[in-house]
């Protein structure tokens, strides 16, 4: 195999409990680590070879961390705020364990998991060398509804955060995403302050789950 993956648990202090991670070295010189952020309809087991192709592709360390009530990390409370902890917490960990320069640290989120990335990247104490988000939503109700303005009970509200972002984006979205509507990543890119906004990737004819297969060589 070109890459090692080995797993670990980071212990929660707070919980007096562990955050599940996966990492993926390639066996060849790297020095940019991808903190993975998953999507909602898998954990990191069933997202291991996305993470893996990730890896295999960038030639990069990648590192794919359990959200709260995912996978084997059923003994955090599930919520927002504990779903950030376990980002930061990894975040600390290729920091300071893997000893990853904050510039050599990448976000990379998918679905779900661009919420939880997005949150991460507006953090002072927290810099990184960019941010990637595929098929983002603007907040979890605006995925359903038309709202205007952001709900006390709404989640991962990335549209109230999109001016504090000071680090190059990359967006990619399906065109004809059913899941997260294409205009959430459009609408993310405008917020964006322009001269962080690198890129925004639309891949033609995919919906949520297949951009790489619709477009093999992006």
């Amino acid at each position: 195999s070109p890459i090692e993956c080995f797993y670990k648990k980071i212990p929660d202090e707070s919980h007096n409990a562990f955050i599940p991670i996966l990492v993926i070295k390639p066996y060849h010189p790297f020095d940019i680590c991808i903190i993975y952020s998953h999507g909602n309809s898998g954990d990191i087991g069933t997202c291991l070879l996305e993470a893996v192709s990730l890896s295999l592709n960038t030639y990069c360390c990648v590192v794919s961390y359990e959200y709260p009530g995912y996978g084997e990390c059923k003994d955090i409370p599930l919520n927002e705020e504990n779903v950030y902890y376990n980002i930061i917490k990894t975040y600390e960990y290729a920091r300071d364990i893997l000893k990853f320069r904050p510039e050599h640290i990448v976000l990379y989120g998918f679905s779900l998991g661009t919420g939880i990335s997005f949150d991460l990247a507006t953090r002072p104490n927290f810099p990184i060398a960019g941010l990637i988000l595929q098929a983002p939503f603007l907040s979890i109700l605006r995925t359903m509804y038309n709202i205007k303005q952001s709900k006390f009970f709404d989640f991962f509200c990335s549209i109230d955060k999109a001016k504090r972002i000071q680090c190059p984006v990359m967006i990619i979205h399906g065109i004809k995403d059913s899941i997260v509507p294409y205009v959430h990543g459009r609408i993310l890119a405008k917020l964006i302050p322009k001269q962080f906004m690198y890129e925004f990737v639309t891949v033609d004819g995919a919906d949520h789950n297949n951009v790489f297969k619709i477009n093999k060589e992006l």
